[in-house]
């Protein structure tokens, strides 16, 4: 469900899920309009649970003012009957944690490890001073 590429039309077309939460599933599409991908968070709605609801809303809100390098940007949402889908920009290369299993046990490198830390850091500072 939600997979329909007509629920996008004309704007995205929708690929692989590259991620899923406890409340939220997310697919790389391609945004024909700006030529290029971008990742979906697609997020089931009840209109009955209006605490979620009132959460998912702060979440866009909150993600609409964020501008900064080491945080996804926000692009926009679209909403159907059942569902609200937020489109982001999209990351290549998959997660760190992705990367780490890849790596097994040898691990990162410290210079590599350092660097994504202090990007991490340096995003989540930027979150908690905004």
């Amino acid at each position: 469900s939600g997979r329909k590429s007509s629920e996008y039309a004309p704007r995205w077309r929708l690929g692989p899920q590259i991620g899923c939460g406890a409340f939220a599933r997310v697919f790389v599409a391609y945004d024909p309009v700006k030529r290029r991908q971008v990742a979906i968070k697609q997020i089931p709605i009840d209109p009955t649970a209006a605490k979620e609801v009132a959460k998912v809303q702060k979440e866009i809100e909150i993600m609409r003012e964020l501008k900064h390098p080491n945080i996804v940007r926000y692009l926009g949402t679209h909403s159907s009957r059942q569902e609200l889908y937020i489109v982001m920009e999209y990351v290549r290369g998959g997660s760190i944690s992705e990367y780490l299993e890849l790596r097994g046990k040898l691990g990162l490198p410290v210079r590599q490890a350092w660097c994504y830390m202090t990007m991490l850091l340096d995003g989540l500072c930027f979150l908690h001073s905004n």
